[in-house]
C-alpha cells in the first residue's frame, strides 16, 4: 500500500498545544468560550475559510455560560459537492477537568514548560518517589514528555485536528471528499456539546444528502510499555454506560420490634452484595472488561430516631458493550429474585423495573395519574432548576414520591438514571483492514507498536454516533427523559457511523502527572490520520 506522508507540521501542532493549554477551559466555566473563540479565530485566518465563510460555524449551546462548539467543513476539489457527498468527521473536545489534584502546583497547571520543570524537580529529588514511580521518572527524563492540565486530554488532540484541517485546506486537490471537524465543549460532564453537534450533523445530512463514512476522534490513548517497545492502542468502537438506580422500600418498625419490619438497609446490602463486580449482569463481555460497581448508596432517613428507615437507594455504574439494555435489567432482576427469594416469599417483596411499576400505578390511580405525576414532576423540576438536586436525585425522588401513591408493600424499583451513553461498534470490515495496513506501515517506520482494539475503554462523545436498538425500553425506563435529560434517538440513529479513536499518546489523564508523548502526537499521529482519510475517500 502506498502511503502519502505529509510535510512535518510538528512545530505548528506544538505551538497550538501550548496556546490551547494556556487557556483555562475547565468544564462548566467561561474558559470554554475563550478556547472556542481561539479555535474559531485560528481557522478563520486560513485562506480557505476566508473564501468559504459559511463553512466555519460557531454553534451556540444556548446555556447560561454562552458556551459554543466550533464546526469546520472542508470540501475537496475532486468531490462533486451536490452528488456523491461522502464525509468523514474529525472529533475533539476542548474542555478539561479541574486542577484540584495539582495542590500547591495549581499556579503552574496551564503552563507546560514551568509545570514540566516543577514535576521534574519534585520527582527527581525524592528517593521514595523514584521507587514508586519508575515509569513516571523514566518519562520525566526522556525529554519528549510535556506536562499540563489538558495537554493529553485533549488540547493536543484539538491541535492535531487543527493542523490536519490546515493541511487539507491548502491541498484541496489531494482528496475527494468532505471533512467536517467538530470541536465540542462539555465532554467532561454531560456531553452537551456533542449532543448539540448531533443537531447540526442531522440537519446537514438532510440538507446536503451527506453520507457519513466514519468519525475519527483524537481523544487520548494510554501509553503502555512492553520490554523496549511503546505500545499504542487505537480503537474501532467505544464502550457505553448506563446508570442503574435502585429505589428500595422496606417496612418500618420500632427497633424494639425489629422482627415486624423489613429493613431497607438489609435489602440494600443484599443488592450490593449480589451485583457489585458481577459480570453476569452484562450481556456482551470482552477480555479487559470492567465489571459493574456501585457509586452511590445510602438510606433516605433524614434524622436519627428509634425507628428503622423507610427506604434506601443505590446507583450502579455499568459499562456496556452492546445496547440491549432490557436484557441487562432482566439479568439484574433475575439475580435479585434468586438472591432475595426469602424476602420475596416472606414479605411479598416486589422486584420491578420502572415501566412495570408505572403500569401498576396507572392501574390504581386511573384518571388521577397524570395530575399526580405532573404535580410531583413540577416540584422536582423546580428544585432541579435551582440546582438543589441533580439529574440522579431528580430520578430517584420522582420514583420515591410516586411510590407513595401505590401502597405500603416492600419493593425494589429498578430504573435508569441519566446519563445514558450508548455503546458504539463498527461494522465496516474494509475500513478496519485499511487502518490496520496503515498502522503496520508506521510500525515498521518508528519504534512504536500499534494495536487495534474494539472498544475505546473510556466514556466518550463517540457514543452518540451509535446505532441504538431497544429505544422504547430505554425511553420507558430512563427516569427524567424528555423532562431534564434529552436524547434525540431518531437523529442519532439517522447519522450513526463507524467510529475510530486514533488519539494523542501519554499517561495519567485527570492526574497531576498528566503528560503527553510529544514526538508521537506531534509527528506521527497526524500522518496516520491524514493517510487514513485519504484511503477512506479513495476506496
Amino acid at each position: 500500500m502506498e502511503h502519502l506522508l505529509i510535510k512535518d507540521n510538528s512545530d505548528l501542532i506544538k505551538k497550538l498545544t501550548y496556546d490551547l493549554v494556556k487557556i483555562n477551559s475547565i468544564t462548566n466555566t467561561k474558559g470554554e468560550v475563550e478556547v472556542a473563540l481561539y479555535i474559531y479565530n485560528f481557522l478563520a485566518s486560513l485562506d480557505y475559510f476566508k473564501q468559504n465563510k459559511d463553512n466555519l460555524i460557531l454553534q451556540e449551546l444556548n446555556d447560561s455560560l454562552g458556551r459554543k462548539n466550533v464546526i469546520a467543513i472542508i470540501v475537496g476539489n475532486k468531490q462533486n459537492y451536490l452528488s456523491k457527498n461522502n464525509a468523514i468527521l474529525l472529533l475533539s473536545h476542548f474542555d478539561t477537568v479541574d486542577i484540584e489534584d495539582y495542590q500547591n502546583l495549581k499556579d503552574f497547571a496551564f503552563d507546560i514548560d514551568k509545570l514540566t520543570l516543577k514535576i521534574k524537580e519534585i520527582y527527581n529529588n525524592n528517593e521514595d518517589n523514584n521507587k514508586e514511580n519508575e515509569e513516571l521518572i523514566k518519562d520525566i527524563n526522556d525529554g519528549r514528555y510535556l506536562f499540563g492540565r489538558g495537554v493529553l486530554d485533549m488540547k493536543s488532540g484539538v491541535a492535531v485536528n487543527l493542523a490536519i484541517l490546515k493541511e487539507l485546506a491548502e491541498n484541496l486537490n489531494n482528496f475527494n471528499g468532505i471533512v467536517i471537524a467538530l470541536f465540542v465543549s462539555d465532554e467532561e460532564t454531560n456531553s452537551l456539546g456533542m449532543l448539540k453537534a448531533i443537531d447540526f450533523l442531522y440537519d446537514f445530512k438532510i440538507k446536503k444528502n451527506i453520507n457519513y463514512l466514519a468519525c475519527i476522534d483524537t481523544d487520548y490513548i494510554v501509553k503502555q510499555r512492553k520490554n523496549d517497545e511503546i505500545i499504542v492502542n487505537s480503537y474501532y468502537g467505544s464502550i457505553g454506560k448506563i446508570l442503574v438506580g435502585f429505589y428500595i422500600k422496606g417496612v418500618e418498625t420500632h427497633v424494639g420490634e425489629s422482627y415486624k419490619g423489613l429493613n431497607p438497609i438489609l435489602l440494600l446490602s443484599k443488592v450490593i452484595q449480589n451485583l457489585e463486580m458481577n459480570k453476569n449482569v452484562i450481556n456482551k463481555r470482552i477480555k479487559d472488561m470492567v465489571p459493574p460497581t456501585f457509586i452511590y448508596a445510602k438510606d433516605l432517613k433524614e434524622n436519627y430516631s428509634v425507628k428503622t428507615p423507610s427506604d434506601a437507594f443505590a446507583f450502579l455504574n455499568i459499562l456496556i458493550f452492546d445496547n440491549n439494555v432490557s436484557k441487562i435489567i432482566h439479568n439484574i432482576k433475575k439475580i435479585l429474585k434468586k438472591s432475595l427469594k426469602t424476602y420475596v416469599n416472606k414479605y411479598q417483596l416486589q422486584i420491578l423495573d420502572y415501566q412495570e411499576f408505572i403500569s401498576l400505578l396507572k392501574l390504581k390511580l386511573k384518571d388521577n395519574y397524570n395530575k399526580i405525576y405532573n404535580k410531583i414532576k413540577q416540584k422536582l423540576y423546580n428544585e432541579f432548576q435551582s440546582l438543589k438536586i441533580d439529574e440522579r436525585l431528580y430520578s430517584l425522588y420522582l420514583v420515591k414520591n410516586l411510590n407513595e401513591y401505590l401502597d405500603f408493600r416492600p419493593r425494589i424499583i429498578i430504573f435508569l438514571s441519566p446519563p445514558f451513553y450508548p455503546a458504539v461498534f463498527n461494522k465496516n470490515k474494509k475500513l478496519l483492514k485499511t487502518l490496520k495496513s496503515i498502522l503496520n506501515y508506521f510500525n515498521k517506520k518508528y519504534s512504536y507498536r500499534h494495536n487495534l482494539k474494539q472498544f475505546f475503554p473510556y466514556i466518550s462523545d463517540l457514543s452518540f454516533l451509535a446505532k441504538i436498538d431497544n429505544i422504547d425500553y430505554i425511553k420507558n425506563n430512563l427516569v427524567g427523559f424528555n423532562e431534564i435529560y434529552f436524547l434525540d434517538f431518531d437523529k442519532i440513529n439517522s447519522i450513526s457511523m463507524d467510529v475510530f479513536d486514533i488519539g494523542t499518546l501519554g499517561n495519567d489523564a485527570h492526574k497531576s502527572t498528566e503528560r503527553l508523548d510529544s514526538f508521537y502526537t506531534f509527528s506521527i499521529l497526524p500522518n496516520i490520520i491524514l493517510n487514513f482519510i485519504n484511503k477512506i475517500f479513495n476506496q
